[in-house]
């Protein structure tokens, strides 16, 4: 019994109150694996990045639209987020929308690089931007490994996301209570 209560406990600290950020639909509810596939070549057609879950499906399919702009399509092929590059800016920035195009009304959140191997992420919600909603670390050792934080807790990331050696290939953890669809933006963006 007292083992039971344990692991009951162990579950509850894995699940991470975490805004969502594209729909509540993707938020899991359980630790979820995912096989990532890059094109590591620019493609103006086709898929670019596959994303596919345990079961093989492919939750997200990956589209350019020119001039810097990608979309991301849900499984059913309706374009669920758009991801914007923004030129202008000092430092790599993308501004990402839900649906098929940027406007203002659909805006979600800003990924920001912050340093060599940092990035900021900027929910539309935090206009003060002091302090960034999440942050995203790659790893220097391995060029397309990273970890996604919440707020300021550098000791727990909700989401790792590792390189295969020798291969094209991520695996990617996604624990309990993120957004999914959050997730594959970020991965698409890191890609680049």
């Amino acid at each position: 019994m007292k083992l039971q209560q344990e692991l009951d406990e162990t579950d509850k600290s894995a699940f991470v109150e975490v805004p969502e950020v594209v729909s509540a639909q993707y938020v899991v509810s359980e630790t979820l694996c995912l096989s990532v596939e890059s094109n590591k070549h620019w493609s103006w057609c086709g898929d670019e990045i596959t994303i596919e879950n345990d079961h093989a499906q492919r939750p997200f399919t990956v589209e350019s639209t020119g001039h810097g702009s990608i979309l991301v399509r849900d499984i059913s092929g309706n374009g669920l987020v758009f991801l914007e590059q923004q030129y202008l800016a000092f430092r790599r920035t993308w501004r990402v929308y839900l649906g098929e195009k940027c406007e203002k009304s659909s805006y979600l959140y800003t990924l920001k690089h912050t340093g060599r191997n940092n990035f900021s992420v900027f929910l539309a919600t935090n206009t003060k931007r002091d302090k960034p909603d999440f942050t995203v670390k790659k790893e220097r050792s391995r060029h397309r490994s990273f970890n996604v934080y919440y707020k300021d807790d550098d000791n727990k990331s909700i989401v790792e996301a590792k390189h295969v050696k020798g291969e094209k290939k991520m695996k990617v953890t996604i624990h309990p209570g993120v957004d999914l669809a959050f997730v594959a933006t970020l991965i698409v963006l890191m890609d680049r």
